[in-house]
């Protein structure tokens, strides 16, 4: 296992959830629920092509 590559990802995942966290109470709720439904809408549809 590269403990390296695990670190550097780590350190990659923590800042996303900090940003993320950062960035959820700073959007309008209802602005955020938009953004969310439409990236799900979003990675569907391309694992929906990408299955075809």
């Amino acid at each position: 296992m590269d403990l390296e590559l695990a670190a550097l990802l780590t350190v990659f995942e923590v800042a996303g959830v900090w940003i993320g966290v950062h960035l959820a109470h700073a959007v309008d709720a209802a602005l955020l629920r938009r953004a969310v439904g439409a990236l799900c809408v979003a990675v569907g549809a391309g694992l929906l092509l990408r299955a075809l």
